[in-house]
């Protein structure tokens, strides 16, 4: 509900030209980003979700050639995310 307000508002402010519109963080000078950014932010989400196939998937050879299969996971990047936010918020 604050939400929905807060959407509409932030959007009647827009239109008046008391807040600018940002569709993207490339948009902000001061912000030096760029898509690169972004692929590895894309790359950490899916390794948090538990797989990134670029990761995951292992290719090797065998007597009878090339084999692929997807590497076990033990979602290390979720078990670190968590630890890391356990100890902020003991402090």
């Amino acid at each position: 509900m604050f939400r929905k307000i807060a959407g509409f508002i932030r959007q009647v402010m827009v239109k008046v030209g008391l807040v600018k519109n940002i569709k993207s963080l490339s948009d902000v000078k001061s912000i030096p980003i760029n898509d690169e950014y972004y692929k590895h932010i894309d790359m950490w989400k899916a390794l948090y979700q538990g797989y990134f196939s670029e990761w995951h998937d292992v290719k090797y050879m065998t007597i009878n050639g090339q084999k692929k299969r997807r590497m076990a996971t033990l979602n290390m990047p979720k078990v670190i995310s968590q630890g890391n936010n356990s100890v902020r918020h003991h402090k």
